[in-house]
């Protein structure tokens, strides 16, 4: 195999002496950052210098043989579908994803408050993704799923429900809309309407996600766990 080629770990203008906060936010937001500073842990993988991995550059070859042995096993006409947050909303066959879209366009927001509330909606799903274990699912029309799939359903439709909503004028989104200033918290005013309607699913398994869920939900909204899962 040839030998690994580690790119730069700097980029023009900005080095490991620079002092200007500004201009090391603007640097590791691009893709140029991605690539040194995960080409400095090759660097240091290589040398082992890393506490908890070993990077064995001869054993890649090997490595990548049997990614694409079991990529052809599952794939055999390399007709590959996008792994993506998107696609697991859409599990099942059920347009998910055009519901919110409609959804959406019923508030009248921007395409740039479109944009963040999907934003909203991605990061909070993912988060609530890490770990599932294989005990937890989600119930939508009789139908189970699992694991990413059934998080990414049970969290758009929390999403839908108003779960992150940051208050009347943006009922779906975390965020105000562009220009009217900050999101704010709950007001003593806020108990007294009514609750957004609850998705049409429940969530079992008994660990901190579905807790999280079932809270945003309110109560008697979710099923009780049917197994617990592995993590706590």
């Amino acid at each position: 195999m040839s030998e690994v080629m580690v790119p730069e770990a700097t980029e023009p203008g900005v080095d490991d002496e620079a002092t200007n906060d500004a201009a090391w936010a603007r640097w590791l937001r691009t893709p140029a950052a991605i690539r040194a500073r995960t080409g400095r842990l090759l660097e240091f993988g290589v040398a082992g210098r890393l506490p908890h991995f070993v990077v064995r550059p001869e054993r890649l070859d090997a490595v990548a043989d049997r990614v694409a042995a079991v990529t052809r096993r599952a794939y055999p006409d390399l007709d590959i579908p996008v792994h993506g947050r998107f696609t697991h909303f859409d599990v099942g066959g059920v347009a998910r994803v055009a519901e919110l879209d409609a959804a959406l366009a019923a508030t009248g927001l921007d395409p740039v408050d479109k944009a963040r509330a999907k934003i909203d909606l991605v990061v909070v799903s993912v988060l609530l993704d890490a770990g599932a274990g294989p005990a937890w699912k989600y119930v939508e029309n009789g139908v189970s799923y699992a694991r990413s799939e059934g998080l990414a359903v049970a969290s758009l439709r929390m999403f839908m429900a108003g779960g992150v909503s940051s208050g009347p004028a943006r009922p779906l989104g975390a965020r105000p809309p562009a220009g009217s200033g900050p999101a704010r918290g709950p007001s003593p005013g806020d108990a007294s309407r009514p609750p957004a309607a609850p998705p049409a699913g429940t969530a079992s398994g008994d660990s901190a996600r579905a807790r999280a869920l079932r809270a945003r939900r309110g109560p008697g909204r979710c099923g009780q766990p049917a197994a617990r899962p592995h993590e706590p």
